[in-house]
């Protein structure tokens, strides 16, 4: 159903990108700074974009 379909993205959402984007974050900050940028990457960078599949296939 949609309501099954909406629940399961949004375990997706909190599992995999409320958790991994910080985490991923960091770890361009550590590899910056490992060779020797010493500056943050910007929390508006463009550095990932989200889309979704879900309500694409009309079921």
């Amino acid at each position: 159903t949609p309501q099954v379909e909406m629940r399961a993205g949004m375990s997706y959402f909190h599992e995999t990108i409320w958790k991994g984007v910080p985490k991923f974050l960091r770890r361009v900050d550590t590899a910056l700074k490992n060779i020797g940028i010493n500056e943050r990457v910007p929390y508006n960078a463009p550095l990932i974009q989200f889309s979704s599949w879900m309500g694409g296939d009309r079921d």
